[in-house]
């Protein structure tokens, strides 16, 4: 589901169910096309419009109307959410042992680790990131943290081309890679 938020979509007056991703998610949208639609076939294009360099991309397509209406009517997941910038997720939907599950989701989808070393000492420095096109998704992935782990939260306001969108990260400075293994633990275990 979380997956779904962060990079599916519903095709409008359809039934039908879209993901359409870079090469590099090629894994996960076989894996989606193995347990839920089988018998779709993943397309492939290379198109650059809009882009200054954009990797090969992958689609996939289905259709299943109890899918796409559970979608819809229970989570809000439309063909335009990225223009929604109201959008929230109601988590009290979700059973709290799912959430990490959700959160592990979307992080597949929109979310990022990066690393820097740092020259003096030969250390490496970790951070992870999530993006948002809604402020109060945003707001909402920050306070789990917070509250979760203990974490100072940071959403940055980028200027997009079409909108904007957001970026959260998190202020762990002082015990920053015991945090990282704590969050790694309770998303992956």
């Amino acid at each position: 589901l979380g997956f779904v938020i962060a990079d599916g979509y519903i095709e409008k007056n359809s039934n039908r169910i879209c993901f359409n991703n870079s090469i590099d998610d090629l894994e996960i949208i076989e894996k989606i096309r193995a347990e839920i639609a089988p018998n779709s076939k993943l397309y492939y294009s290379n198109k650059q419009t809009g882009a200054i360099k954009r990797k090969e991309q992958v689609t996939l397509r289905f259709t299943n109307k109890t899918i796409s209406e559970l979608l819809l009517s229970k989570y809000d997941i439309t063909n335009a959410k990225t223009f929604n910038e109201h959008y929230k997720f109601n988590f009290d939907q979700l059973p709290k042992e799912l959430i990490p599950h959700f959160i592990r989701g979307y992080f597949d989808g929109d979310g990022s680790v990066s690393y820097k070393e740092k020259t003096e000492n030969k250390q490496l420095f970790f951070n992870f990131s999530f993006i948002f096109n809604s402020k109060l998704f945003a707001e909402q992935f920050a306070d789990i943290f917070k509250n979760k782990f203990n974490i100072v939260p940071i959403i940055y306001t980028i200027e997009g081309k079409t909108c904007n969108y957001y970026t959260l990260r998190f202020n762990c400075n002082r015990n920053r890679q015991s945090k990282i293994k704590e969050i790694y633990n309770w998303l992956y275990k």
